[in-house]
């Protein structure tokens, strides 16, 4: 164990250092870094200016069809450690990378209680109107009720996907 202010080297110099002046020099460099990304006024730093997500389709990866099919960039919050997880990579700063794919609340006294959101909409066909109609619920913390009972779900159905195997 190192004790404060002993030497320390950062390889990147001839000299060396102690470890409060790599720590201070690192937090300066931190603080630039944001200063460059966010503006000179600490008081306007918001984490989901730079804290991004970003619902990428995979033929949204030709930049001429990006625009249809990805969703995004909407600012998010959470991080790794935070109950709504949203992590990034040091490979792609910033950009969340990993978050919650659905949110569900289960009412056991009453199975049509049920709330769920799914982002950023519930079909994957980018011309359904419900490719991204629950982004903003997800965005926001909302969910949509989810009944469980049939006769419940059939009274309220507006549309019916039947899906038949080949024979």
């Amino acid at each position: 164990m190192e004790l404060a202010g002993s030497k320390e080297h950062d390889v990147r110099t001839p000299e060396r250092e102690t470890r409060d002046a790599i720590i201070r020099r690192s937090l300066g460099e931190a603080i630039g870094n944001l200063r460059d990304q966010m503006g000179g006024q600490v008081k306007d730093w918001q984490w989901g200016s730079i804290h991004q997500v970003r619902f990428n389709h995979v033929f949204g990866a030709h930049p001429i069809l990006a625009r249809v099919f990805n969703i995004g960039p909407f600012p998010v919050g959470g991080a790794h450690s935070t109950v709504n997880v949203s992590q990034y990579f040091l490979s792609a700063p910033f950009d969340a990378a990993v978050g919650p794919s659905t949110r569900q609340l289960f009412d056991l006294s009453d199975r049509n209680a049920t709330q769920a959101v799914t982002p950023p909409g519930q079909s994957g066909q980018v011309f359904s109107r419900h490719y991204a109609d629950q982004i903003q619920l997800w965005l926001n913390g909302g969910m949509r009720g989810m009944p469980m009972e049939r006769s419940i779900v059939e009274r309220s159905c507006k549309e019916l996907l039947t899906l038949m195997p080949v024979p």
